[in-house]
């Protein structure tokens, strides 16, 4: 089931995802009518504050969840995969610097099929794949977001990849690029290079032309290292 499939980015495929149905109707490029938008959907929720990471994955629940009206500038997405990131780990804390009310659907990014396009949405049609991002509320089985935070699944992606793309590479692209200014032919020294974040830094600074040395705890971990291009590992 959903909650069974809970897991962390620092897994290498780190979705939550589901194998149960998704209760919503085939694609309609029209609203939804009334009788199908009162039936309820079930989310992954956080209904309390837990003292640590590892008590607060072990007290989420499924509980249902209202379905949303799609507006002019959203999309309705079938969810098919959410995962879960350092920053849900400290809301279920209260350690973190947004804090959403209680209780609160889980995860912070996700991938899916559009069910349903808002009437002012021209980039997108229904049944299009997509990922998704947004402070919480991604495990469920449908979500309405604005149009402007999602974008096109890239394609040979998996929906579960889909689900931990966003986060992890557009942070790392940030630090390399944009901070780091990382050039083809220098030394990059990734530790901690065997969670997710770190993974995604070895692929990107291998990406970048970079000659990259992954520091990691563990021989498995420095095993997954060198998979994802790693030139040394210690």
């Amino acid at each position: 089931g959903l909650k069974s499939r809970f897991s962390s980015k620092s897994r290498q495929d780190c979705p939550l995802h589901s194998n149960r149905s998704i209760k919503s109707v085939p694609n309609l490029p029209f609203p939804l009518p009334s009788f199908i938008m009162s039936a309820p959907i079930t989310g992954v929720m956080c209904e309390k504050i837990s003292k640590s990471a590892v008590e607060g994955i072990e007290a989420t629940v499924l509980r249902t969840v209202e379905r949303k009206p799609c507006g002019p500038s959203d999309l309705r997405i079938r969810v098919k995969a959410a995962s879960i990131n350092f920053p849900e780990l400290l809301m279920m804390q209260n350690k973190y610097q947004y804090k959403p009310k209680l209780p609160f659907v889980l995860c912070t990014e996700g991938s899916g099929v559009v069910s349903e396009v808002g009437s002012d949405v021209k980039s997108y049609k229904v049944g299009d794949k997509v990922c998704f991002a947004t402070m919480s509320g991604c495990a469920v089985e449908e979500v309405v977001l604005d149009a402007k935070t999602c974008f096109p699944m890239p394609n040979g992606l998996s929906f579960s990849q889909g689900a931990g793309f966003h986060m992890g590479y557009t942070t790392g692209y940030h630090a390399l690029v944009h901070r780091g200014k990382l050039q083809p032919g220098e030394w990059l020294l990734v530790t901690g290079a065997g969670g997710g974040m770190g993974l995604m830094a070895v692929e990107l600074g291998k990406a970048l032309g970079a000659k990259v040395i992954a520091a990691a705890s563990s021989d498995d971990k420095l095993e997954a290292c060198k998979k994802v291009g790693a030139d040394y590992v210690v």
